[in-house]
């Protein structure tokens, strides 16, 4: 990475440019957020393309080599269109954790603290060929604990919790460089 260096109005002598943090929380965190109950960044969903490759592409090899006969048949196979190159597009954000919220509807359903329902038939169903109503619940509240598809994200990590802003952590501080880019890319911030 290069950047310039980029004077400083107070009174303070290891300052870096904002440039530097901004590299770095771009990289560090998502900029959709994370999960409100445990923290955990939301994970990109990818959808895969391919393009079809139009550059040219140089090589170091001589003709004579392997590598350079190879690339001379590569560059063959782009002219003619029959090389793709990969082309990754975000349509879409999820949590990478497995919290549980549990909400109301869940507990009046009668899941325990961990969503899950946990009771036994008081009677056998296999014979009568019933549904086993301790399965039926046991279904229904994994149902509720299942991540929903959201307008433009998808929920993983089980969380009905809401979004909030990745979180900065700057535990030396000093001018507060890293801590007011974090701010502007709507990032919290702790130093």
């Amino acid at each position: 990475w290069e950047f310039p260096t980029k004077s400083y109005p107070e009174a303070h002598f290891a300052v870096f440019p904002e440039k530097l943090p901004e590299l770095c929380i771009k990289a560090a965190t998502p900029e959709i957020g994370c999960c409100a109950k445990c923290g955990a960044p939301w994970a990109r969903i990818i959808e895969k393309g391919l393009t079809a490759h139009n550059g040219k592409t140089e090589t170091q090899y001589k003709e004579d080599m392997t590598a350079g006969r190879l690339a001379m048949l590569r560059q063959a196979a782009r002219e003619r269109g029959g090389e793709y190159a990969n082309e990754n597009k975000t349509i879409g954000w999820q949590p990478t954790c497995k919290c549980t919220v549990i909400t109301e509807q869940m507990k009046r359903a009668g899941c325990d603290s961990s969503g899950d329902y946990k009771g036994k038939d008081q009677k056998e169903y296999g014979g009568a060929q019933a549904q086993s109503p301790s399965e039926t619940k046991k279904r229904i509240l994994k149902s509720m604990r299942e991540p929903k598809l959201t307008t433009g994200w998808q929920g993983t990590c089980g969380c009905e919790a809401a979004r909030v802003p990745s979180l900065v952590l700057d535990p030396m501080m000093g001018a507060g460089t890293t801590l007011l880019v974090a701010k502007n890319l709507n990032r919290y911030a702790v130093g």
